[in-house]
């Protein structure tokens, strides 16, 4: 049991630890070299994938960049990543599932219902998981793949729920007008503050919606 939670406080510190780690170090490298020091478009584009389907860089920040380096037409490289790499994190969640999580997960009286509740929710559950602000991309991967969501939901309702939240990002890296800026989240416009919380709010209701509407499991 020890070496189950141990393995499950490993997992745990790669979500949560590795994207401020992997985010630091790709800024340090930025400051200190500058956007000529990139790496080509495909390679640049499958590093991406590779780091954001694993859970290790922050969407976010990609669409700060990209909108920073640029401008708005970074948003198509960037909407395209996040489909592969939500099927690399997918795939990754399904494969790989912590013992002494699921064990404790299981032990709770709700969490069978829960669990229903999201996969019968389909593409409509992903697009609200899609759409928060609030969420990070690697750890809600994990939980729509433990969740049991199809791979063609997640397909349906990845794009149309990150496409908001990526694009407001885009535009702020876009207004900065030095790299500081940008990885602060480009200039304070009050509109984009509230065009956020606006998200955040708009997630959470429809998430809560589509669980009133949802036919509680059979036990």
């Amino acid at each position: 049991m020890k070496a189950s939670w141990g393995y499950t406080a490993a997992f745990g510190a790669w979500f949560t630890a590795g994207p401020l780690v992997i985010g630091s170090l790709a800024t340090a490298y930025l400051v200190q070299h500058g956007e000529a020091a990139l790496p080509a478009w495909p390679l640049l584009a499958l590093a991406c994938v590779c780091l954001l389907g694993l859970g290790l860089l922050p969407t976010t920040l990609v669409a700060l960049l990209g909108g920073y380096l640029a401008g708005m037409p970074s948003l198509a490289f960037t909407v395209g990543t996040y489909l592969p790499a939500a099927v690399l994190g997918y795939t990754v969640g399904k494969a790989v599932r912590p013992p002494g999580l699921v064990a404790w997960l299981e032990r709770r009286p709700k969490f069978e219902q829960v669990r229903q509740r999201l996969a019968q929710g389909g593409w409509h559950t992903v697009f609200w998981f899609r759409l928060s602000p609030a969420l990070p991309f690697g750890i809600s991967n994990l939980v729509l793949a433990w969740a049991g969501i199809p791979l063609r939901a997640l397909l349906v309702g990845s794009l149309p729920g990150m496409l908001p939240r990526t694009a407001l990002a885009t535009y702020a890296g876009m207004q900065a007008r030095s790299l500081q800026q940008a990885l602060q989240g480009g200039a304070p416009i009050g509109w984009q503050w509230a065009a956020t919380l606006g998200l955040l709010l708009a997630a959470m209701a429809g998430l809560y919606l589509q669980g009133r509407a949802t036919p509680t499991p059979k036990a």
